[in-house]
């Protein structure tokens, strides 16, 4: 619980500070209709302005997260409680799609920019083929990125693979400061903060090879 994220309370409401998430880079599960108003409440509260989501809407008929943006650019924006957000701009390339949005709270003049960066081809139960796209969607993420405001990743359940893109990071950092790697101790840490981080073996291995392929190979800023 050390760990939580943290929500301002509503008067009247004494458990309105719970969010399923965890101040590790905030990884968290996808918002569903019942939480799709604290989801706007905590990018708001905590200034968040990037976001990585690594599932789709829907994957092998199953819904995995709700719509919590406009469907349009420049269309109606979608209205939650406290929060209107407003589509601006999308952009499409083969791996992921980047979305720019404005955010502005109710009874309030104040609007922020928040920028969604959608991996789409990470397949269900699996892991990509490789690691480019990811390691292209998170340059693009942090590029210009203000350091002092956290980054929202998250997937379905918010630990498989946001686990995984999280314990690449960090892992690539470390070879970059060390030359070499500890994974086991990278995911061991990662599941002190939020429990089940990286949920499988495939995953595991996948972190290997995709810190192995950017730490030798590199990787672009372009997609």
């Amino acid at each position: 619980d050390f760990n939580r994220v943290k929500l301002e309370n509503i008067e009247g409401q004494p458990l309105s500070d719970y969010i399923n998430a965890s101040h590790v880079q905030v990884g968290l599960r996808s918002p569903t209709p019942d939480t799709l108003t604290d989801f706007w409440r905590m990018i708001w509260e905590q200034k968040v302005e990037r976001i990585a989501m690594l599932a789709n809407l829907v994957e092998n008929g199953v819904v995995k997260c709700v719509q919590y943006w406009p469907k349009e650019v420049n269309g109606d924006p979608l209205k939650s409680d406290q929060f209107t957000i407003k589509l601006l701009k999308e952009d499409v390339w083969s791996d992921f799609t980047r979305r720019q949005m404005d955010v502005t709270k109710k009874g309030s003049n104040l609007s922020r920019p928040v920028t969604q960066y959608h991996y789409t081809t990470w397949p269900d139960h699996s892991v990509p083929s490789h690691g480019t796209a990811l390691w292209r969607l998170f340059r693009k993420l942090t590029q210009d990125a203000d350091n002092t405001q956290p980054i929202i990743i998250h997937c379905s359940a918010g630990v498989g693979r946001t686990g995984t893109l999280i314990a690449m990071d960090h892992l690539l950092d470390q070879a970059h400061r060390e030359n070499g790697i500890d994974v086991f101790a990278c995911v061991t840490a990662l599941r002190q903060s939020r429990m089940h981080m990286v949920q499988s073996v495939e995953q595991y291995k996948f972190i290997h090879l995709a810190v192995l392929e950017a730490h030798t190979v590199g990787s672009t800023n372009s997609p």
